[in-house]
């Protein structure tokens, strides 16, 4: 499906403070991952620690939460942090919280429909 590039806002729950930044969807990640710096300048907190498989092989990154904005919708998700990268990559957690695809037709990303099943036992 590739790649589609967005314009974000990160910010900390907590504290409120905000980062504005150019971030890439991949719909092959499953979590949202974010720049170490970006991470101190939000005064984000550690979750604790997960061993993420990449392509260049096995990293362990921190997992905390942030508050992210697209396309006004804004929501909390969950995050990894990573030293080695310089730009937000957005996951498909993040998406799905904030109700979001990438329509593989058109490269873009659109509201996400919302289904719901009720079985009559």
């Amino acid at each position: 499906m590739g790649h589609v590039w967005v314009d974000v806002k990160l910010s900390n729950p907590k504290t409120g403070s905000e980062v504005e930044a150019r971030a890439l969807i991949d719909m092959g990640a499953t979590y949202t991952v974010i720049p170490a710096e970006v991470a101190r300048r939000l005064g984000l907190e550690s979750l604790g620690y997960v061993d993420v498989r990449t392509a260049g092989g096995v990293e362990r990154l921190w997992e905390s939460e942030a508050r992210v904005r697209m396309f006004d919708r804004e929501r909390t998700s969950p995050v990894l942090v990573s030293e080695r990268t310089d730009l937000p990559l957005i996951g498909v957690v993040t998406l799905e919280i904030l109700r979001l695809r990438v329509d593989p037709t058109t490269g873009k990303a659109e509201e996400l429909p919302l289904f719901l099943y009720v079985s009559s036992i």
